[in-house]
C-alpha cells in the first residue's frame, strides 16, 4: 500500500543543514552534477530524547563476561556481564554487538543500579532503503532516474514496493524502484541502525558505574554431539565425545564459556533463563549439561570442535545382528548381511548423536561404522548398530508352509544358515518376529529369550565358520 501524505498548502524548501548541501544551494549548477556523498553516522547522542532522559551507549568493549548456555538445536541463553555508567534517573540504553536474533521478550537486566526496564526495543538492523525512505517521507531528497541522468531534487511524497512519488516546482513525478532509480538521502536518522542493537527504556535508583548483568535468548547458536568409537587390536576400545558448535549469530563471541544442556529448550526448564549462578553439577533439572573448562572464541559463520570427555567404556562388547520375520513366504533363498553392534554401559549421559566407528593406530584411524547414539543417562546399557557386515552373513529358506484348518494361520518350518568368512570368532544374534501368537514346535536350539512376538538366537562363531538353525512354528493371528 503507497503510504501517503496530505498537505493543504505548499511545502516550502527546508534549509539544509549538511555542509554539502548548504554549498549544493549556493551552486545549484554544480550540485546537479556532483554526486551525493555518502552518509556519515550522526552521533548517537544528538539525538533527540525525551526532557529528562539521557542515552548511554554500550558496545562490545564494555563486556567484561560472556557465559551461553545451548540448547540442542538452539536456542541459546547469553549472559554477558558490561561495564555500565548509568544516571540515577530515566535513561536509554543502547547496546551494540549482540547476536542478530535476540527474542526481546526475554530480556532483563540486574546490576548494583537498580534499574526498573520499562521498554525493549530490538533490531537486527534497519538501516536501510525501506527505513531511509519511511525516515523522510514528507521531506526534500534527492534522486537520479537513470545512471546516466543527473541528480535532482524532490519531496518525497508517498512510496510502495514498486514505486517513490517525488513532487519538484515543475510537477509530480512516479519513480520507479529498481536499480536504475538512486536515492541520496540530507540525514541519517537517529533511530535507524546498521547493525543488530538492543535499547533498553530504564529508570535507576543508583547512578554510576557497576558491573550489569545482561540476560536474553537468542537463536543462530545451536550445537550437536559427535561421537568416535576407537577399537584397536589388542588395546582397551575408546569412546570420545565432542559438541559441534555452529555460530551463526552474526557477532564473534569473545571468551565465552560454555554450558552445553542435551536436550532441546522444550524439553527443558524455563527457570534457566534466571541470572547466572555457580553450578558445577553433571545435569541441570535431570537435563544432561556439559561444561567447558576454559572459555572459547566462536567466530561468526564457522563450526567448531569442542572435546566434552575421552572414556573407556565398560562392559564393552562387539556382535553381529540379523533380524527377519517368519511370516514372510520367499521362494528362494534369501541372503542378507548380518549388522555389525556395539553394546557398552554408558559412562555419563550420552545426549542423541552420530557416532563413527574407527579403527587402526593413533594417527592413522579410518572410519569403518556409523550408526547413532540414542539419549541414555550414565549408568544404562547402550547399543548401537554401526551399519552391514561384509563377512558375516545369513541364508533363509522356507522349507514348508501350511494353512492352519481350524484357525486363521499357519506353520512353517526355516532353515538358517549363518556364515563367519572373518579372521576373528564372533556371535550372532538372530532374531525372528512371529505376526500373531506363536509356539516354537520343533528347534535345533534353544531361544536366549522369547517375549512377545519375537525370539531371540545367541549363536556363537569360530572364524571361517559357519552353523544352520532350525525351526518349526505355529502362529495364530490374532482377529
Amino acid at each position: 500500500m503507497i503510504r501517503r501524505l496530505t498537505m493543504t498548502t505548499p511545502v516550502p524548501l527546508p534549509m539544509l543543514v549538511t555542509p554539502l548541501l548548504l554549498f549544493a544551494l549556493a551552486n545549484p549548477g554544480h550540485a546537479a552534477e556532483t554526486a551525493p556523498a555518502e552518509l556519515e553516522p550522526v552521533p548517537l547522542g544528538t539525538r533527540t530524547l525525551p526532557e529528562g532522559v539521557r542515552e548511554v551507549i554500550s558496545d562490545g568493549q564494555d563486556r567484561t563476561a560472556l557465559a551461553v548456555t545451548v540448547y540442542l538445536r538452539g536456542p541459546a541463553v547469553f549472559r554477558e556481564t558490561r561495564e555500565i555508567g548509568l544516571p540515577d534517573e530515566p535513561a536509554r540504553l543502547v547496546l551494540t554487538d549482540v547476536p542478530e536474533h535476540i527474542d526481546a521478550g526475554t530480556v532483563s537486566l540486574d546490576s548494583e543500579h537498580l534499574p526498573r526496564v520499562g521498554a525493549v526495543a530490538f533490531t537486527p538492523g534497519d538501516l536501510d532503503e525501506e527505513g531511509l525512505l519511511r525516515h523522510h517521507l514528507g521531506s526534500e531528497i534527492r534522486y537520479r532516474a537513470g545512471a546516466d541522468r543527473t541528480w535532482e531534487r524532490g519531496y518525497l511524497l508517498a512510496f510502495d514496493a514498486d514505486e517513490v512519488i517525488v513532487a519538484t516546482d515543475e510537477a509530480v513525478y512516479p519513480l520507479p524502484r529498481g536499480s536504475e532509480t538512486r536515492f541520496a538521502f540530507p540525514e541519517r536518522p537517529p533511530r535507524l541502525h546498521g547493525r543488530p542493537t538492543l535499547e533498553l527504556a530504564i529508570d535507576s535508583e543508583r547512578g554510576g558505574t557497576h558491573p550489569a548483568n545482561l540476560a536474553y535468548r537468542s537463536e543462530g547458536l545451536t550445537w550437536h554431539p559427535d561421537y568416535q568409537l576407537r577399537v584397536i587390536e589388542d588395546a582397551e576400545p575408546r569412546l570420545d565425545g565432542y559438541a559441534r558448535v555452529e555460530n551463526e549469530t552474526g557477532i564473534d563471541l569473545q571468551q565465552a564459556r560454555l554450558s552445553l544442556i542435551g536436550a532441546s529448550l522444550g524439553d527443558a526448564p524455563v527457570r534457566t533463563l534466571a541470572r547466572a549462578e555457580s553450578v558445577t553439577a553433571d545435569r541441570l533439572d535431570g537435563l544432561p549439561r556439559f561444561q567447558t573448562a576454559e572459555p572459547h572464541d566462536l567466530l561468526a559463520g564457522r563450526s567448531h570442535r569442542i572435546q566434552l570427555f575421552s572414556q573407556t567404556p565398560d562392559a564393552f562388547d562387539r556382535y553381529h545382528r540379523l533380524r527377519s520375520n517368519a511370516g514372510a513366504e520367499p521362494d528362494r533363498p534369501q541372503h542378507s548381511p548380518a549388522r555389525r553392534v556395539a553394546s557398552w554401559q554408558a559412562g555419563t549421559d550420552l545426549p542423541p548423536g552420530r557416532v563413527t566407528l574407527l579403527t587402526g593406530p593413533p594417527g592413522a584411524a579410518e572410519p569403518v561404522g556409523e550408526g547413532r547414539i540414542p539419549g541414555t543417562a550414565a549408568g544404562d546399557e547402550i547399543e548401537v548398530e554401526l551399519g552391514p557386515a561384509f563377512t558375516v552373513t545369513g541364508e533363509r529358506t522356507l522349507r514348508e508352509r501350511r494353512a492352519l484348518e481350524t484357525t486363521e494361520g499357519f506353520e512353517a518350518a526355516w532353515r538358517i544358515r549363518l556364515r563367519n568368512r572373518g579372521e576373528a570368532a564372533t556371535r550372532i544374534e538372530l532374531e525372528e518376529r512371529f505376526p500373531g501368537h506363536w509356539e516354537l514346535l520343533e528347534t535345533s536350539h534353544e531361544p536366549e529369550r522369547a517375549e512377545g512376538r519375537w525370539a531371540l538366537w545367541d549363536l556363537a562363531l569360530e572364524a571361517d565358520d559357519e552353523t544352520t538353525l532350525e525351526y518349526r512354528v505355529r502362529v495364530e493371528r490374532e482377529e
